[in-house]
C-alpha cells in the first residue's frame, strides 16, 4: 500500500502560522482588558470592606477584607502576568511569524521568477535560431524587389512613375500639403465692428443695455462688455460668421530600412582559457617522486 504525500506550501505554512499568532496575542489582550475591569472591581470591593472593617472592628468584617484583599491580589498577579511576560511573548512569536512569512513570500517569488527565467530562456533557446533565419530571409527578398524596382527606375518609358521600393509603401509616411478641412456657420460675439472673438472667459461680462435706460444709444438694443477693473464699457455685437478650419502642410517621414536591423547571435563566440606553464624547483616531495 502506497502511502501519499502532501506536499505544504511554505507561505501557506507561514501564513498560517502568522494568522495563529495573531489570534492568540488578540486573545490574550481580550483576557488583560477583561482582567482590568475586574481589578476595577475587586479594588472597589476591598475598599468597601476596609471601611465596613473600620466602623464595626467586627471578625466577619475582618474575614471579608482579608478576602476582599486576597481577590484584588490574585487579579493583580494575573494582570501583571499578562501585560509583562504572556503579551510581551505573544508579541515576540507575532514578529517571528511575520518574519518568516516575509522570508518565505521572498522565496518564493524568487523561485517564480527563476522558473519563469528559465522558462524563457529554453524557449529563446528554440525559437531564436529560427528567428534570425527568418530576419535574413527576409531582408534577402526585400532586397532582391528592391534591386529589380531600382533597376527598371533607371529606363523607365516616358509617362510611367518610378516603381516605389518595398518598405516605402510601408513604412513612410507621404508628404501631405496644407489643406481646408471644414466651413462652419457659427454665431460669434465679437468687439463691435469686427471679427474677433470675445475671448470665452469674459462672455459672462456681456449685457444688454435698451433705449429705456440709455436712450442716447437709439432704439436698436446694444450689447456691452462690462470692465472688471470698473473702467469704460466696451460695444460688442453677436455676429454670425464662417468658420474655417485648415490643418497644416507635413513633411515626408523616412522610416527605419529593415537593411539596418541586426540581431545578436544567441552566445558570443567561444573562447578558450589560456594555458600556460611554469617551471619550479622540486621540493623534497617533488623529488622523491
Amino acid at each position: 500500500m502506497t502511502r501519499r504525500t502532501t506536499q505544504t506550501n511554505p507561505v501557506e505554512e507561514a501564513r498560517e502560522a502568522k494568522a495563529a499568532c495573531d489570534e492568540e496575542l488578540n486573545l490574550l489582550r481580550s483576557r488583560l482588558s477583561e482582567e482590568q475591569r475586574n481589578l476595577l472591581v475587586a479594588e472597589d470591593a476591598a475598599r468597601e470592606a476596609g471601611l465596613a472593617l473600620a466602623r464595626s472592628g467586627a471578625d466577619a468584617d475582618r474575614i471579608a477584607s482579608r478576602e476582599a484583599l486576597a481577590v484584588k491580589a490574585e487579579i493583580e498577579r494575573i494582570v501583571s502576568h499578562l501585560s509583562e511576560i504572556l503579551i510581551p511573548e505573544a508579541q515576540f512569536a507575532c514578529d517571528e511569524a511575520a518574519e518568516r512569512l516575509d522570508q518565505a513570500s521572498r522565496a518564493e517569488a524568487a523561485a517564480l521568477a527563476e522558473a519563469a527565467c528559465e522558462a524563457a530562456a529554453q524557449h529563446l533557446a528554440i525559437e531564436y535560431p529560427d528567428l534570425v533565419q527568418r530576419l535574413e530571409e527576409l531582408k534577402r527578398i526585400v532586397a532582391e524587389a528592391d534591386a529589380k524596382a531600382a533597376e527598371v527606375n533607371r529606363a523607365l518609358p516616358p509617362g510611367l512613375k518610378p516603381v516605389m521600393p518595398v518598405e516605402a509603401r510601408v513604412r513612410d509616411l507621404p508628404a501631405e500639403p496644407a489643406r481646408e478641412v471644414s466651413r462652419e456657420p457659427v454665431s460669434v460675439w465679437c468687439w463691435a465692428g469686427t471679427t474677433n472673438p470675445i475671448p470665452d472667459d469674459r462672455v459672462g461680462d456681456i449685457v444688454a443695455t435698451g433705449t429705456r435706460r440709455h436712450h442716447s444709444l437709439g432704439p436698436s438694443p446694444h450689447h456691452v462688455l462690462l470692465s472688471r477693473s470698473g473702467g469704460n464699457t466696451k460695444p460688442v455685437e453677436r455676429r454670425r460668421l464662417l468658420r474655417v478650419t485648415f490643418c497644416d502642410a507635413t513633411k515626408h517621414v523616412h522610416g527605419p530600412r529593415i537593411e539596418d536591423a541586426t540581431l545578436p547571435s544567441l552566445r558570443p563566440p567561444e573562447r578558450r582559457a589560456r594555458s600556460w606553464s611554469e617551471l619550479r624547483p622540486l621540493d623534497a616531495e617533488g623529488a622523491a617522486a
